[in-house]
C-alpha cells in the first residue's frame, strides 16, 4: 500500500519505520526542516517540507493515489483538516488521525475520520501500566470505538509462550496482526510460535481487552509496596 504520513515527530518517525518494515511505500510531510532531514537520512522515503494541510503539497506528495493518509501532527485541528482534505479533494478511502484532546474524538468521527490514535488514552494506560504490573497498552481506538488494538509484551511466565498462534484460543473476533521480535517485524501465521520477549499486537472488540490480557500474559499479582 501507499501510505502518506503527515507529521514526522516521534509518532510519525516510529510509524514510518514500522510501515517500511512491513513492505509499504511511504511518503512524509513535515513542517520542521530538521526533522525532514533526519527522516530522509534514516529512511528511503519521499519527504516533503511544508504544511500538510496545504492541498497543493498533499497533491505533490501523491495524496491522490494514497491508500491511507495518517495525520499525526502536533495539533488536533491540523490533523482534522488533513483528513478532511484527503477525503474531500483526493478521494482517499481511509484516514487515520492523532488526537491529543479526548473531547475531540466525536468531532473527528462525525467528520468521517476512519480511525483515531488517542495520545491521551495511550499515556493514561502507560501510567496505569506503571501502577499495576500489566504489559498491555491500548494505543489505538479504531472506527466508532468498536475495535481496540492492543500491544502485549510476553514474558517467560506467559501461558502462551512456546505455543503456536493456532493453538491459542483467542476471544471471539480477536486476531493477532503482527509481532515484533527484536528488530524484526513479523506478520504471523497460525504456525508461528510465540516466544518470551515478543511484542504482540492484536485487534479485539472493545470490552475484550481484559480477556486478551489474561490469555496472553496470565494473572499478575501486584508486587508488595
Amino acid at each position: 500500500m501507499y501510505i502518506l504520513v503527515v507529521g514526522g515527530g516521534k509518532i510519525g518517525y516510529h510509524l514510518v519505520r514500522t510501515l517500511l518494515s512491513e513492505g509499504h511505500e511511504v511518503a512524509v510531510i513535515e513542517r520542521d526542516v530538521r526533522v525532514c532531514e533526519q527522516i530522509a537520512e534514516r529512511f528511503d522515503v519521499m519527504v516533503q517540507n511544508g504544511d500538510g494541510t496545504n492541498p497543493a503539497l498533499l497533491a505533490e506528495a501523491g495524496c491522490r493515489r494514497a491508500d491511507v493518509v495518517v495525520a499525526v501532527a502536533g495539533r488536533d485541528q491540523d490533523n482534522l483538516v488533513v483528513c478532511q482534505v484527503a477525503k474531500d479533494l483526493f478521494d482517499v478511502k481511509r484516514t487515520i488521525a492523532r488526537i491529543n484532546d479526548p473531547r475531540n474524538e466525536e468531532l473527528f468521527r462525525l467528520q468521517g475520520v476512519n480511525a483515531l490514535i488517542s495520545v491521551t488514552s495511550a499515556v493514561s494506560n502507560m501510567i496505569d501500566q506503571e501502577i499495576t504490573p500489566q504489559h498491555v497498552v491500548h494505543y489505538l481506538t479504531m472506527q466508532h470505538g468498536h475495535l481496540m488494538m492492543v500491544e502485549v509484551t510476553l514474558d517467560e511466565d506467559s501461558p502462551v509462550v512456546g505455543k503456536t498462534i493456532a493453538d491459542v484460543s483467542l476471544p471471539g473476533e480477536t486476531i493477532i496482526v503482527t509481532l515484533a521480535r527484536g528488530r524484526k517485524a513479523i506478520i504471523p501465521a497460525g504456525s508461528t510460535v510465540l516466544l518470551a520477549g515478543d511484542e504482540v499486537v492484536a485487534v479485539t472488540n472493545m470490552g475484550q481487552q481484559n480477556e486478551v490480557k489474561k490469555l496472553l500474559i496470565g494473572e499478575k499479582t501486584p508486587a508488595p509496596r
